[in-house]
């Protein structure tokens, strides 16, 4: 089987068409071509031309990753269920997943650590731990990153939300308990604990002058 023409993609400038003398067409990356010498008139054997499009396959699937870690930082499992759901291949995904990791471009740990630094001042680490390990990260370092943490982050931002929560609520609800009531559920919600939304708020409505006994 021999190369009839190399054209360009017309819908894709990153990709070239070659049409074989057996009239069947090879969609292939430009960077395959220059990398395996490819021109009109080249013979190819079964081979070689599965080599050809195996190769070609790990190109695409690379460039929907740049593509896709292009709108944020991801996970490794993020990209690598991205991959699949675009239908390639687990062989194909793990050589994509090795570069990523190789050149630092996906980075569990780090994907950690900064998410658990920046959703802390929103949600609670039940939240946080729930969020990474829907992620795909593993436990040992979910737990690390929050660790990483500052010790008094949790509690502090869970007084933060309280007080705001509950200067709405003290709006529309005048029984104490009620409004207890709710604002705890809102702070569990939000992946607190309980010791430390019982702690929080024992602290501010006492503040408010809410007999909690």
């Amino acid at each position: 089987m021999k190369i009839l023409s190399i054209e360009d993609d017309r819908r894709d400038k990153d990709r070239s068409r070659l049409t074989m003398d057996d009239g069947s067409i090879y969609p292939c990356h430009k960077e395959l071509i220059v990398r395996m010498h490819l021109k009109t008139g080249m013979e190819f054997d079964e081979a070689s031309l599965r080599d050809m499009v195996s190769a070609d396959e790990k190109l695409r699937a690379k460039d929907d990753a740049f593509t896709f870690l292009e709108r944020g930082y991801k996970t490794l499992e993020e990209v690598r269920r991205k991959l699949s759901a675009k239908g390639y291949d687990e062989d194909t995904i793990g050589s994509v997943s090795g570069l990523l990791e190789e050149y630092r471009m996906v980075d569990d740990e780090r994907y950690a650590r900064l998410y658990s630094n920046e959703k802390i001042r929103k949600a609670g680490v039940l939240k946080i731990r729930h969020d990474l390990q829907a992620k795909g990260v593993d436990k040992e370092t979910i737990e690390v990153a929050i660790g990483s943490m500052s010790p008094d982050a949790e509690r502090e931002s869970c007084r933060s939300q309280a007080a705001k929560k509950l200067e709405l609520l003290k709006k529309r609800e005048s029984d104490q308990w009620k409004l207890r009531s709710k604002l705890y559920g809102f702070l569990v919600n939000k992946g607190f604990s309980r010791d430390t939304v019982s702690a929080v708020l024992r602290e501010l409505l006492t503040d408010d002058e809410i007999d909690l006994d």
